[in-house]
């Protein structure tokens, strides 16, 4: 289709320049983690066309499956009981976005436009183990957020994008089978391989689990730390625990979830109160919070029951 003289003497010739036009002048389309960098592309100009992942896949469910029609069901189900989407209307976003993405493989330049924090990468990876090898596809990711460039560094940045080689690719495509696996010696075992920014993802998706003595992850013993000195409000909670992040990853829907599983049960670390306004509400460490922060020699404290990535973690 892309050889003129094919389409001439297959087709009448009016059509046949119609259609190679049209192949000719597809838009390349980029795949970018979610809407604040969609639209920061869009304002500066970028000539594309965009889709957005918009899954936070450094939490919930994210275990081997034997297709994507059954990691999707698994996903929406996820992000349904946080309250965050009814699960009808995300099953119908992944698909439509799945589609998008499998539609442009024959045709068009796919553009993944990705960040370095754990999110991101998580989200590069699933991207890139979906797509065939036949797929033209490219890539920018910097150690900056698409939000932080103006609109004229991401015209710049746009020339600059890489062929993702074979060898990137397949190497992508290990770490998120990897990460889906039910071992989490997996990927703790590919800490040191040649992948840009995978050393830095791995280790900080390592500090999604718990410490062996006090039962708490990285952000659950910040958050209690910084809860010793007295009460904060989310935002400002929020905010040092993105800043205490070499790469912050975390969204303030996701932060509020984590709070308040810390803060359920009889043995609750957090109180809140006015949650369901976040910009209002106001955290405080409970007794057992405080309780927990004093490091014994007593080790197997409780944790919370979560996913991490494949991973099924429970109390015991």
């Amino acid at each position: 289709l892309r050889n003129t003289e094919q389409l001439r003497a297959s087709q009448p010739y009016n059509e046949s320049v119609e259609i190679l036009t049209m192949l000719q002048s597809e838009r390349p389309l980029i795949v970018t983690n979610g809407d604040a960098a969609r639209r920061a592309l869009e304002e500066a100009g970028v000539p594309a066309d965009i889709i957005t992942w918009d899954d936070v896949l450094h939490d919930g469910p994210v275990p081997w499956t034997d297709d994507n029609e059954s990691l999707r069901a698994i996903r929406a189900a996820f992000i349904s009981s946080k309250g965050w989407q009814e699960e009808a209307d995300v099953l119908d976003r992944f698909l439509h976005r799945d589609r998008q993405l499998m539609d442009a493989v024959t045709n068009r330049e796919i553009v993944l436009w990705f960040e370095h924090d754990l999110y991101d990468q998580l989200q590069f990876w699933q991207v890139i183990s979906m797509l065939p090898e036949m797929a033209s596809v490219t890539w920018i990711c910097e150690e900056e957020f698409v939000t932080e460039h103006d609109a004229d560094a991401l015209q710049a940045l746009w020339p600059k994008r890489q062929s993702l080689n074979p060898s990137m690719r397949e190497t992508a495509s290990r770490l998120w089978h990897a990460f889906r696996a039910p071992d989490p010696c997996v990927l703790a075992a590919m800490r040191d391989i040649e992948m840009p920014f995978a050393k830095a993802t791995i280790d900080r998706w390592i500090e999604l689990y718990p410490d062996m003595q006090s039962g708490l992850d990285r952000i659950e013993t910040f958050v209690l730390n910084r809860l010793r000195g007295g009460p904060l409000s989310f935002g400002q909670l929020f905010r040092e625990a993105s800043a205490m992040e070499e790469a912050a990853f975390l969204g303030d829907s996701s932060f509020m979830a984590l709070l308040n599983e810390i803060a359920q049960g009889d043995e609750a670390l957090l109180s809140i109160t006015g949650e369901d306004k976040p910009q209002t509400a106001r955290i405080e460490l409970t007794t057992s919070g405080y309780q927990r922060l004093t490091l014994d020699q007593e080790w197997g404290k409780p944790i919370r029951e979560r996913w991490v990535g494949g991973v099924l973690l429970e109390p015991g």
